[in-house]
């Protein structure tokens, strides 16, 4: 990834990558980071460079400056760094990145006293007693919106970090439904992804017939959808910022884009899971003759209720394929709890929740 810096694509992929093996993406931090990208525990850290318009002699300073202590804030920053860096300009890009969080994580707010209290670092310097008296009022502003602060990270590392608003759907409906990624699309393929609306353009063909094109995205990059006159009136109310499911068709025209053939809300997504679920834990994972039998039962018992496997050793739990899905009644949960009950090896516990 280091050699990816100037590569907002490539770095995107390989977030994207790193969040679908459940490793950590860290941001920026003027405490934690270094000048690149390194590993920090099980997370991977961006480093001060990874920031637009970063210049190396300022993240040199700034390494410098920490090898006395942590900083203990922005103010602290201020004061142990050489004046001629006391710009807004070279803070404002880690601002937005977030290397400040940690004393205050309203970046607008940061942002907004940045100028006054470089300008009091620069009258009182380290004198403690001369900046207390010449220190500014904080001014208090709103925090930015979720889309708002997302977009000044994509400005200035390339990538989205913070908890992007379609994450908490994606957590959820993956486990029913195969979705993919702005960044995994191929052209003619069908596909089915989950995007927040930015921006929603409405149009009349021809014949006096509404359609749209919304712009979406996901946390890996932004995607065009067609929204044909058929399937308008199922998105005529919808607004920006909402977080939508589409499946549709991978076309290529100017880059990649989706025609829609089916299009819901995100909430209606989640609302429209299935509620019970059944698991059942395997004692012996190793048993393959005893799960083969449980297979075939489940698959003798197909109905609506996700079954969820749960390695009795491990803890590790993975959901079934739709096909090995079954009815939720009570004669199913008994055939399955007791099918293979007089083989204590591989005697899976069912149970719905």
């Amino acid at each position: 990834m280091n050699g990816s810096l100037n590569n907002a694509t490539k770095l995107r992929q390989y977030v994207q990558e790193l969040k679908s093996r459940k490793i950590k993406v860290l941001g920026p931090d003027i405490n934690r980071s270094k000048l690149v990208f390194r590993i920090e525990g099980a997370a991977l850290r961006f480093g001060l460079l990874s920031i637009k318009g970063m210049r190396r002699d300022f993240a040199d300073a700034l390494l410098t400056a920490r090898q006395s202590g942590p900083f203990k804030s922005v103010q602290d920053v201020l004061q142990r760094i050489d004046v001629k860096w006391l710009k807004p300009e070279n803070f404002t890009a880690m601002i937005q990145a977030g290397a400040f969080d940690q004393f205050d994580d309203n970046r607008a707010q940061v942002q907004a006293n940045l100028a006054e209290l470089i300008e009091t670092v620069k009258l009182a310097g380290n004198d403690v007693t001369l900046f207390e008296a010449f220190q500014p009022k904080t001014i208090t502003v709103p925090r930015l919106s979720a889309t708002e602060q997302l977009d000044q990270e994509a400005a200035v590392l390339g990538v989205y970090l913070s908890g992007h608003p379609v994450d908490r759907y994606v957590e959820a409906l993956s486990p029913f439904m195969p979705l993919v990624s702005t960044v995994e699309l191929e052209g003619h393929t069908q596909v089915t992804v989950v995007l927040v609306i930015r921006r929603i353009k409405r149009i009349r063909t021809k014949k006096g017939q509404e359609m749209a094109f919304l712009d979406g995205q996901d946390g890996a990059g932004q995607l065009s959808v067609t929204v044909f006159p058929s399937l308008y009136p199922a998105i005529a109310e919808y607004q920006e910022n909402q977080v939508i499911v589409v499946q549709g068709k991978v076309e290529e025209r100017d880059g990649l884009q989706l025609i829609a053939n089916r299009i819901e809300l995100g909430d209606e997504a989640l609302a429209n899971l299935p509620q019970a679920k059944l698991f059942i834990r395997l004692a012996d994972p190793d048993n393959k003759a005893g799960q083969r039998q449980l297979m075939q039962a489940l698959a003798q018992h197909h109905g609506g209720t996700p079954v969820i496997l749960v390695n009795g050793k491990t803890r590790e739990s993975i959901i079934l394929n739709r096909r090995y899905w079954v009815d939720d009644s009570d004669e199913t949960v008994t055939i399955i709890a007791g099918l293979v009950g007089g083989k204590k090896r591989c005697a899976p516990t069912a149970e719905r929740r």
